[in-house]
C-alpha cells in the first residue's frame, strides 16, 4: 500500500483598491468608481449586491476617490448591484455574471434626484486589472459543449490547449508546456500529482493514483490560464487549471444522468502503418456511467449544501489469438500478448462531491468541501502466461480531499482569505494469486513458445527510419528485449 498525503495551508492578505485581486482564486469580485455627472468622486456611496449564487448580500462604501470594491462573490450569472448617495438617483443594474478568477471592472455615474434607475442592458463587463491569459469556463459552455466525462476534458477548451502527446494523453498542452508541467487545483486543493506532475481531475485505473478523479458534472465553473499568471501560481512551469464544484442556492435544484455507450458507438478507429497498435486485438468495450445530485438549503440565506454522486464501470475486452499486421518480427507477424487467451479487464469508479457553505455574517463565510473516488481496477497482470484464470490482480485506489475556506472583510481596505486543505490517496495492489505476482510481460512476440523467437517491448510509435512499412520490418536495435521478464 502506498500512501500519499498533502497538506497545504494559504493566507492571503489583500490590501489597498487598485492590486489584482487574488482572491480571485475561488471566485470572482467587483470594483469601480463612483463619480457624479461632473466627473468628480461621490464620497460615502453605498453598494449592494444580491443574486441567486450569494447567500444574503454584500455590500462597500465608496472611498475618499468614490473607489469601491467587494471581494468573494461566488461565481454565477443574474446578480444586482444597487447605487445609492444622499441627493442622488438610485442606480440599480441587473443582469451581472461574476466569472472564476475575474475581478468585473463596474464604474457607475450618478445625476441628482430621487428616483431609481433600473439598466438591464448595458455594456459587457470587463477584468481590466488582470494580465492573465487564458479562459475562464462555466456551466454554459460546460452543459452545452460535447466533452468527454470527466473534469479534465473542460480545459481543452481553453485557447492553445491540445492534447499533451503519449505520456500525458489526458492532460493538456497549455501554450506549449507539457500536462506534467500545468498546476491543477479545485476548491484551493492542489491536485497535482506529486510523483508525475499530472491532472488530480482524472480517474480510472491507474491512472488516477495520487489523484481524486472529478466527474464534470460535479463543476461549476474552471480557470484555465496560459499566461500571465498571478504571484499565487508562481510554483506552475506550465499553465494552472482552477476548478470549483457545484454549490446549493436559496431554492431546491438536483438532477439525474445516466450514460451508456461502447465501441460500436463511435468512429472506426485508423491504424497508421507507422504506429504500434497496442489496443488492435480489442474485442470492444463498453461504459456505464449513472449518477446524480441535489442541491439547496437547510436555512436559506445562511447555510447551503450541494451532495453528488457518480457510479460508472468500464470494461475493455481483449480477444485471444490476436497479432499486429502493422509488425513483423523476423519476418513474420507478431503475435499480441494477448495471444492464446481472452479476457476482459474492469474498471469501477464511485465518485463522490459534497460541499456546506456558511454565511456567518455579511463580512464573514465559510465553505467546507469533500470530494473523492474510491476506483476498484480487476485486470490480468501476468502476460508471460496471459490467462484469465491465471493472472487476475485487483488495484483499489481510494482518494479524497478536503478543504475549508474562511473569507473574511475587515474594512472597506482590508480583506483575507484563509484556506486549509488536505488530500489523501491510498493504493492496494493485490495479486489474486501467485501467478499473478510474478508480474512478467510480454508485449510482442514470434513464434508459439514462451522464449521462442524475438520478444520485444514496443514504444506507442515507429519513426520511420525503424520501419519499412513495404515489408513490415522493424529495426530491433532501439526496442527493448524482454528475455524473462521486464
Amino acid at each position: 500500500m502506498r500512501n500519499a498525503l498533502k497538506w497545504s495551508a494559504l493566507v492571503l492578505l489583500i490590501l489597498g483598491l487598485t492590486g489584482i485581486a487574488t482572491w480571485a482564486q475561488m471566485g470572482g469580485g467587483l470594483q469601480g468608481r463612483v463619480v457624479d455627472e461632473a466627473g468628480q468622486p461621490v464620497v460615502g456611496a453605498t453598494i449592494q449586491v444580491k443574486g441567486p449564487s450569494l447567500q444574503g448580500f454584500q455590500g462597500a462604501a465608496t472611498d475618499l476617490n468614490g473607489k469601491y470594491i467587494i471581494p468573494f462573490l461566488p461565481v454565477g450569472q443574474g446578480y444586482e448591484v444597487k447605487v445609492e448617495a444622499p441627493g442622488y438617483n438610485t442606480v440599480v443594474r441587473k443582469g451581472i455574471s461574476v466569472v472564476l478568477g475575474t475581478t468585473i471592472s463596474l464604474p457607475f455615474t450618478l445625476s441628482q434626484g430621487k428616483t431609481e434607475i433600473v439598466v438591464t442592458a448595458a455594456a459587457p463587463v470587463m477584468d481590466l486589472k488582470s494580465t492573465s491569459i487564458g479562459a475562464s469556463i462555466g456551466t454554459g459552455s460546460i452543459d452545452n459543449l460535447p466533452l468527454g466525462r470527466n473534469a479534465n476534458n473542460i480545459a481543452f477548451l481553453a485557447p492553445t490547449a491540445v492534447s499533451s502527446g503519449p505520456s500525458t494523453p489526458d492532460d493538456a498542452s497549455l501554450s506549449g508546456s507539457t500536462g506534467a508541467e500545468n498546476n491543477y487545483v479545485v476548491n484551493g486543493v492542489d491536485l497535482t500529482n506529486t510523483a508525475y506532475g499530472t491532472s488530480g481531475l482524472v480517474s480510472g485505473g491507474e491512472r488516477s493514483l495520487g489523484q481524486a478523479g472529478l466527474n464534470f458534472e460535479f463543476i461549476k465553473a474552471v480557470d484555465v490560464l496560459t499566461g500571465g499568471m498571478p504571484p499565487e501560481y508562481g510554483f506552475s512551469t506550465g499553465g494552472v487549471v482552477n476548478a470549483i464544484t457545484q454549490e446549493g442556492g436559496n431554492e431546491y435544484h438536483g438532477s439525474l444522468f445516466a450514460y451508456y455507450w461502447n465501441d460500436s458507438m463511435q468512429a472506426k478507429t485508423i491504424a497508421y502503418p507507422y504506429v504500434i497498435n497496442t489496443a488492435v486485438n480489442s474485442s470492444g468495450f463498453t461504459i456505464y456511467d449513472i449518477g446524480g445530485s441535489i442541491g439547496g438549503y437547510f436555512i436559506k440565506d445562511k447555510l447551503w449544501f450541494f451532495v453528488a454522486y457518480d457510479w460508472n464501470k468500464t470494461e475493455t475486452g481483449n480477444s485471444a489469438n490476436g497479432f499486429d499486421n502493422n509488425v513483423h518480427l523476423n519476418g513474420h507477424p507478431s503475435y499480441s500478448y494477448h495471444y492464446g487467451s481472452s479476457y476482459t479487464n474492469r474498471d469501477t469508479d464511485p465518485q463522490y462531491s459534497a460541499k456546506l457553505t456558511w454565511n456567518i455574517n455579511p463580512n464573514h463565510k465559510l465553505s467546507f468541501t469533500w470530494f473523492g473516488n474510491n476506483d476498484k481496477y480487476e485486470y490480468f497482470r501476468n502476460l508471460n502466461n496471459p490467462s484469465a484464470v491465471a493472472s487476475p490482480t485487483t488495484d483499489k485506489t481510494d482518494n479524497y480531499a478536503l478543504s475549508l475556506a474562511w473569507n473574511a472583510t475587515w474594512t472597506p481596505k482590508f480583506f483575507t482569505e484563509a484556506i486549509i486543505s488536505r488530500r489523501d490517496t491510498k493504493e492496494d495492489l493485490t495479486p489474486n494469486n501467485a501467478l499473478a505476482r510474478n508480474s512478467w510481460g510480454y508485449y510482442y512476440r514470434f513464434g508459439s513458445g514462451t522464449y521462442a523467437g524475438y520478444q520485444v517491448i514496443p514504444t506507442d510509435g515507429l519513426a520511420p527510419n525503424s520501419y519499412n512499412p513495404g515489408t513490415h520490418a522493424i529495426d530491433l536495435a532501439g526496442w527493448s528485449p524482454s528475455l524473462g521478464g521486464r
